[in-house]
């Protein structure tokens, strides 16, 4: 049995691609070695949508896609088993309401132009049906032709990310044009527009950090494929003799960070630092799950303006922070 999306409570459900297990295939590998050991392969498909799943089904002998049970589970084994006396007990009749997808990432529906689905609209098979798929469906991935920068941060923070002040134990979300807590404050200020820069104040007290917040995590796995970068525009106002730290995390003991402190140059002057977001996948950030995407935090006297944050792709820049 497969299941085919994390839980997502029918809100935030949204991705640009659709490949099943995307980046971490555990699933199919199980698949795999069953069929190379001869055991024959029926695989349960649990989804509340239509996944890219070429490679399971290429490594299945029979493929049933379920969606979501709610209570009535049993109501599987109905039909996947046999009476005792070897006669169906129940048939297949469940159709298709919409078309499965032929790539991850052009999904046609019908009366779309160039339609060409793997399983089109009303498909379903029974027991009485020999229509099969063929086990060598195409296995590789398809990659976006163009993706856009992920705004985080450029005048304003972008939806659907808010600031957030921490320190020590405790945190605060900004709401209004200054913000202090304990540690650390944080404050307006015009770079090139009203109010386009955020001046981040660290007193060295304790540990402390601000960091974008959302009520969802981001899927940044096609910006990772595609050579992406956190991009950030700063300016050291004070410098101290202590790490200033950026990261990104996936959940609780799950972050990756890096001390930028010998990247900035101390003329008072803006600079563009750029991270590779590989380097955050190398240290065990998952980036399917993204919580925050930026965050920096110290617990030395730096005092930093920040103007710009944002998450590129096919990055034409080298990385300024070695990964390390």
């Amino acid at each position: 049995m497969i299941t085919g999306r994390l839980p997502y409570a029918e809100v935030n459900g949204d991705v640009d691609n659709l490949e099943y297990q995307r980046g971490n295939q555990s699933d199919l590998a199980l698949l795999r070695k069953f069929k190379d050991a001869g055991i024959p392969v029926v695989s349960l498909f649990i989804s509340g949508r239509p996944m890219w799943v070429n490679a399971e089904l290429n490594a299945s002998d029979a493929f049933v896609a379920i969606w979501l049970l709610g209570s009535e589970g049993d109501a599987i084994s109905d039909v996947l088993f046999k009476n005792a006396d070897g006669s169906i007990n129940h048939d297949f009749k469940g159709k298709l309401s919409f078309s499965w997808p032929n790539n991850p990432i052009d999904n046609e529906n019908r009366n779309d132009g160039g339609y060409s689905p793997l399983l089109p609209y009303g498909f379903g098979l029974t027991y009485n049906d020999s229509n099969v798929l063929k086990d060598d469906l195409v296995e590789q991935t398809q990659q976006t032709e163009k993706l856009d920068d992920l705004v985080l941060f450029e005048r304003a923070i972008k939806a659907p990310w808010s600031l957030v002040l921490k320190s020590g134990e405790q945190q605060k979300t900004v709401a209004s044009s200054r913000e202090s807590l304990g540690a650390v404050s944080i404050q307006t200020f015009d770079k090139e527009v009203q109010e386009d820069a955020r001046a981040i104040r660290f007193n060295g007290q304790a540990m402390a950090g601000v960091n974008l917040a959302a009520a969802f995590p981001s899927d940044l796995r096609s910006y990772v494929e595609n050579n992406g970068q956190l991009q950030m525009q700063i300016k050291v106002d004070k410098a101290a003799a202590s790490p200033l730290w950026v990261g990104m995390g996936c959940g609780e003991n799950c972050q990756g960070k890096f001390d930028i402190a010998d990247n900035l140059e101390q003329s008072g002057q803006w600079q563009t630092l750029n991270i590779n977001l590989s380097c955050f996948a190398e240290q065990g950030v998952d980036l399917a799950q993204v919580f925050p995407p930026w965050q920096l935090s110290s617990q030395g006297d730096w005092h930093v303006s920040i103007a710009k944050l944002a998450i590129t792709a096919n990055a034409a820049e080298q990385s300024s922070v070695t990964c390390k």
